[in-house]
């Protein structure tokens, strides 16, 4: 997916990255091809606390500082709304089932972290946020309606998050939102 792809288009600019992932083993050819001093791959879980704070300390000791984060994780279930079970539709908003625990409450934990260490632990303070998000969390399409509203709800959140950010920490946030992407989600 687009997590991969940022990967390596970083590698390739001569970028040093962190690689987190829930399964690190489906990236492995991508470790034979670089240096621990340019690249780490961890195993990450978004809606593991711990492991968030794990990745952003694995950082800071090969590397020192980080500069700029890409917020990706997320995946979801497509249902037309009349049709869609109350089953599926509650997985897309209920933060103890998964999706919602990923596709917003994992990217919020992300996101915190990600600015406590850009002003706490960069010297000089700041960063760029890339938040990976959706065309759909702009704008609804068929069959996405519980999709669209978590991709909405990022949308506000970091919104509201970058709007409270002191200037003097030099914190940027991007919100990225595309189109239609084939990917193994």
């Amino acid at each position: 997916g687009f997590g991969l792809l940022m990967a390596k288009k970083a590698l390739r600019n001569g970028d040093k990255v962190v690689a987190t992932l829930r399964k690190p083993e489906v990236i492995s050819d991508l470790a034979a091809e670089y240096t621990k001093d340019q690249l780490i791959i961890l195993k990450l879980d978004v809606t593991k606390p711990d492991e968030i704070n794990a990745g952003f300390e694995a950082a800071k000791k090969v590397f020192g500082r980080i500069d700029v984060v890409y917020n990706n994780a997320g995946f979801g279930i497509i249902h037309e709304v009349e049709d869609a079970n109350e089953a599926n539709a509650r997985l897309m908003f209920e933060a103890r089932i998964i999706i919602a625990s990923v596709n917003f409450w994992g990217q919020v934990k992300v996101m915190q972290q990600t600015v406590r260490f850009f002003r706490e632990v960069n010297n000089p303070p700041g960063g760029l946020l890339l938040n990976m998000s959706s065309m759909l969390g702009l704008e609804v399409t068929p069959a996405a309606g519980f999709y669209c509203t978590l991709k909405f709800a990022m949308e506000a959140i970091t919104d509201t998050f970058y709007k409270e950010l002191d200037p003097a920490w030099n914190i940027k946030m991007v919100m990225l939102c595309p189109g239609w992407f084939k990917s193994e989600l």
